[in-house]
């Protein structure tokens, strides 16, 4: 046995060419995914910890495995994303995830969201996973560092363990998009298009959009090696009141509402049915085109991106065993 301590491991050890056996796959696994092989953090480990070497394989001691303890949770939030870049951190501009980060700075932790949303886009039911690598963490911190996000109203937080994934907590969502036409828009949230819309005809439109279809006309981005075939179960176009709480007090009035539900979503996929939509309200295509793009017999986008401040995530439908737990 080798004992080593925060200098003992140089560059020239490697576990690279080690017979890693199934009994300790798993644990060497853990560690390559979390960069404590072969990085930084295995590098700067201040505390002493053993490597057996084996003849089947390495194993690092329970000591060293004791400080990888990670506590889980369920974040459940509104937030305003019309000023925002979206969720997933970038390199332009302020982000969901980005600004959540920041107020976690003093703790290493992941963040995993259930819905991608591009910028400009808002949330009324998000849900996010939140890992944090600390063993003593409570609720009420992640309660006061929220609080301080001026675009976020928190909803509920759920502690979970390491099994859980954010990805399978969702069963489907609700996504609305808010428009007018003809006058001025009352609010950031509803676009408002200048011409005369045919909204008749956009309601028989937007029904051709349930079941199983090939959506790849109506992504933003293409591959010819990608899955375009989603399942719409629901789509209609609605006018009336709506109430934003709790993004914020607002109600919208007198407004229409194209109200879309799936399971899963291309990127840019439900601005690009509104634009597809607006088309046919403005006669630019007919209901045959509309029909053809949906088998993957139209080439070229049928439809255009409409702004994303009116998109909002309106209803994140949870599985039932994910209901019956919480």
């Amino acid at each position: 046995m080798k004992k080593l301590g925060s200098s003992g491991l140089n560059k020239s050890f490697s576990f690279g060419r080690c017979n890693i056996s199934n009994r300790y796959a798993k644990v060497f696994n853990l560690l390559r995914c979390n960069n404590y092989i072969g990085s930084r953090k295995l590098k700067e480990h201040s505390g002493p910890f053993s490597l057996n070497h084996l003849e089947t394989g390495v194993v690092l001691s329970s000591q060293f495995l004791g400080a990888m303890k990670k506590k889980y949770f369920y974040i459940n939030l509104a937030f305003d994303g019309t000023s925002s870049y979206g969720i997933v951190e970038t390199i332009t501009g302020p982000t969901l995830i980005g600004l959540i980060k920041e107020q976690f700075s003093e703790f290493n932790v992941h963040i995993f969201p259930s819905s991608r949303l591009d910028r400009g886009v808002s949330a009324k039911d998000l849900w996010l996973l939140l890992i944090v690598e600390k063993d003593e963490f409570e609720i009420d911190t992640i309660t006061l560092k929220l609080k301080d996000i001026s675009i976020i109203q928190l909803l509920n937080i759920i502690e979970t363990n390491s099994e859980s994934r954010v990805l399978n907590l969702v069963d489907s969502k609700i996504y609305h998009y808010y428009f007018q036409f003809g006058g001025n828009s009352q609010s950031k949230f509803i676009t408002n298009f200048k011409e005369n819309l045919d909204i008749d005809s956009m309601k028989n439109a937007a029904k051709l959009f349930e079941g199983c279809h090939n959506f790849k006309s109506f992504s933003i981005r293409t591959n010819k090696n990608a899955n375009y075939t989603r399942n719409v179960i629901h789509s209609e176009i609605i006018r009336g009141y709506f109430n934003l709480f709790p993004i914020c007090s607002l109600e919208l009035k007198d407004v229409f509402c194209f109200k879309v539900q799936a399971n899963g979503f291309l990127r840019g996929q439900v601005r690009m049915m509104v634009g597809a939509l607006i088309k046919i309200g403005k006669k630019e295509i007919n209901i045959r085109q509309l029909e053809q793009a949906l088998q993957g017999d139209f080439k070229e986008k049928i439809g255009f991106k409409v702004p994303s401040q009116s998109l909002i995530l309106e209803k994140s439908i949870l599985k039932s065993s994910t209901r019956h737990n919480s």
